[in-house]
């Protein structure tokens, strides 16, 4: 956790995209996301929803969490 990152509640127009992320997590199709949506100006839209795992004692996934997206260099680079 990388400590002074606030959370920014999505504007109604994003209202969509949160619930596409908190459906995937209910569906167990990962235990947690991280997000961060802005503009030039700044974010409009930062917040972190789910757990680290599926165990039922996992700490609750943060702004700050760092995630390892390494496996999917090959996927997006090749698409």
């Amino acid at each position: 956790m990388r400590p002074g990152i606030d959370v920014i509640t999505p504007p109604a127009r994003l209202a969509g995209a949160r619930a596409v992320l908190a459906d995937a997590i209910e569906r167990r199709a990962c235990p947690a996301a991280c997000v961060e949506v802005g503009t030039s100006a700044g974010p409009v839209w930062r917040e972190a929803l789910g757990t680290l795992t599926w165990d039922d004692d996992a700490p609750r996934a943060e702004v700050g969490t760092v995630f390892d997206l390494a496996s999917l260099t090959k996927v997006i680079a090749t698409t």
